[in-house]
């Protein structure tokens, strides 16, 4: 994306700011992934683990080119585009002249807002898509589309809400797609746009109000698939703050289900606040804040969601069982219910599987949903499946997906 420094007339310290948080954040992330620290960090790469904090507090600018090649290099779990976005970053944090010439939009701001609505019907039938490879092309269809969207803006205030919606659109599509670096910076160009045009006008609008929430539930969701749920659930209570305003909102219950899925992550939760959050989200559908289609998507994912926190908890009880047993029954009439819905219902199968120690389950739940997620293109499902198949970690069955 090479958008990040048009939010500004070409204030490039604020791209370099911008890039920098970004290098900090995913850097910190890669090398606490899977339980690590810095000092096995400066073990392998031979920098003291003080060098290496200071990089993280900004204490220190980005790390020359053959240092951060050699941290790449001693990073056991990063990812190819994870390396890449760790570069890209480096570079755009590196103090550089700005360009010449001043921004200016280059296209009508209504074709860019026709385009975004284009994005998000297609966006609609992918996520609810039964036909597997619809859903593969409507991924790369939304990527390509949000990324020559915001490509075409040269001033992304001139329509604030457009260019934050295609900002979030673009960041959850590369959740999917496994490029979580890129998702980062795509959640933190939308806040960046939202930020600075709410300075510029002093006044609240419901709308972009709205999209702010959306923005760092996106940001929520890119730390947890970054193993950072700390962060996210931070994100996720900032969100709740900003709906003070809109006690109905339906985003209010998907912000109590994505505080689920990081809860869940963390080594220790306490089971009476999942079971909070998923009757907050089942009150929300009785109280009718969704439509018939809707709501029983979102029981199904409360459901699914409890079901894998009592597992994580040790809880096998026949209620456990029973909430497992009978998401994998439902989901066949939830006409809402897509590929990754189904995905994850089979992740949380095969956990619960793992759990009771039936060993053949807990692969024919993982080898559904690998087959599931690789013909919808859900890369990011896919390869946590995949590592999972090759090589459990004792103990433990598939983490949340």
């Amino acid at each position: 994306m090479q958008f990040a420094n048009r939010a500004r007339s070409y204030d490039p310290d604020a791209d370099e700011v911008l890039h920098h948080d970004l290098f900090v954040d995913l850097l910190h992330a890669a090398i606490t992934r899977r339980g690590g620290t810095y000092v096995e960090m400066a073990r392998r790469t031979g920098y003291s683990t003080r060098y290496l904090k200071y990089i993280r507090d900004k204490e220190r600018p980005v790390p020359p080119a053959a240092t951060l090649e050699r941290i790449i290099g001693a990073l056991p779990h990063l990812t190819e585009r994870e390396a890449r976005s760790l570069r890209e970053f480096a570079r755009r944090a590196t103090p550089r002249a700005a360009p010449p010439g001043t921004t200016r939009l280059v296209v009508d701001p209504a074709e860019v807002a026709a385009e975004l609505r284009r994005l998000l019907e297609a966006n609609h039938r992918m996520t609810h898509a039964q036909v597997l490879e619809l859903s593969r092309q409507g991924f790369r269809e939304i990527q390509a589309g949000t990324t020559r969207a915001l490509g075409r803006v040269r001033n992304l205030l001139v329509d604030p809400g457009t260019s934050a919606h295609l900002a979030i659109l673009l960041c959850n599509v590369l959740n999917v797609v496994d490029d979580p670096g890129e998702a980062l910076k795509a959640a933190r160009i939308a806040q960046l746009v939202l930020e600075m045009y709410a300075e510029r006008t002093e006044r609240r609008d419901q709308h972009l109000d709205a999209l702010r929430v959306e923005s760092l539930r996106a940001e929520g969701m890119t730390l947890h698939n970054l193993g950072q749920d700390r962060a996210a659930l931070d994100r996720y209570e900032r969100a709740e703050a900003a709906l003070a305003a809109y006690p109905r909102d339906p985003q209010r219950t998907y912000i109590a289900l994505d505080r689920i899925c990081a809860l869940i992550d963390t080594r220790r939760f306490r089971i009476g606040e999942v079971k909070t959050l998923a009757e907050e989200a089942d009150r929300a559908c009785d109280q009718g804040r969704f439509s018939d289609l809707e709501a029983p998507l979102v029981i199904l994912q409360s459901r699914r969601k409890l079901a894998h926190a009592y597992v994580r908890h040790g809880d096998l009880k026949p209620r456990t069982e029973r909430l497992v047993l009978g998401s994998l029954e439902r989901v066949k009439d939830v006409a809402f219910a897509g590929p990754i819905h189904r995905v994850q219902l089979y992740g949380t199968a095969a956990d619960f599987a793992w759990a009771r120690g039936d060993r053949r389950g807990w692969e024919d739940f993982l080898d559904t949903g690998l087959r599931t997620a690789t013909a919808a293109g859900l890369e990011h499902q896919a390869h946590k499946l995949e590592r999972l198949l090759a090589g459990p970690p004792p103990g433990r069955g598939c983490t949340a997906l």
